[in-house]
């Protein structure tokens, strides 16, 4: 495992940052969201430890550690947001994650995606659409630039559809990209490819916009004009 894949071992237990948040005298809620995964930074200075709802930066030189205030939905006395689907960006200045606020056990309302700057510590919140629903996102390699999928609209039977934006890490800024196609709502579906060149993303057929059975599966490969 060792040749294959870079092993960080780190002399520190995140589990001892954790506070109350959501409850006066509990930390953990006892599901899923409150084990730790992390992100690390391309060139392993920092690693970021995220879980419900807390987001942690350990700097790997000086063993430091310092949480990410995200921040409550709602003004103080709301829910605290929470982050997950953490990504360096390719240079390692940002840090991209979708922010929610929930109880455990809740569903979710919104999805956020936040990009934190960790040269200026900014953190910027962007939500492309009017429906508030980030659900997934990707960067662009070599570039401060990613793009996300959102939720733009309730189809005919209930379905959500989606379009893509781009989105300058840098300003916040979002553009819809192919206004005139949409995409049905599936798992781990975006990716760029290496060169840049295209964008794949999966956009299988439903019989008239119906929540029925996909009809036919496919892989849509878009051409990208690379401009500087």
């Amino acid at each position: 495992a060792r040749q294959d894949f870079r092993v960080l071992t780190l002399p520190v237990d995140p589990y001892q940052w954790k506070y109350p948040k959501y409850f006066p005298d509990r930390v953990d809620t006892g599901y899923g969201g409150d084990e730790f995964q992390t992100a690390v930074q391309p060139n392993g200075s920092l690693v970021a430890f995220y879980a419900n709802p807390f987001l942690f930066l350990f700097d790997t030189i000086t063993q430091a550690v310092c949480e990410v205030d995200l921040g409550r939905e709602s003004g103080e006395a709301g829910t605290p947001r929470s982050p997950w689907d953490v990504q360096w960006s390719p240079d390692g200045r940002y840090l991209a994650m979708r922010i929610t606020a929930a109880f455990p056990g809740e569903l979710l309302s919104f999805a956020d995606l936040a990009i934190l700057d960790t040269t200026s510590g900014k953190l910027k919140y962007v939500a492309p659409t009017s429906m508030r629903f980030v659900n997934e996102f990707a960067w662009k390699a070599g570039s401060n630039n990613l793009i996300a999928l959102g939720y733009t609209r309730r189809g005919e039977n209930s379905g959500m559809l989606q379009q893509i934006f781009l989105v300058n890490a840098a300003t916040g800024e979002s553009r819809l990209m192919l206004p005139d196609f949409e995409f049905w709502v599936q798992p781990h579906q975006l990716a760029w490819d290496t060169r840049n060149q295209s964008i794949a993303v999966t956009c299988p057929l439903w019989p008239n916009e119906s929540l029925a059975p996909v009809t036919l599966w496919r892989l849509c490969v878009i051409n990208v004009d690379v401009q500087q």
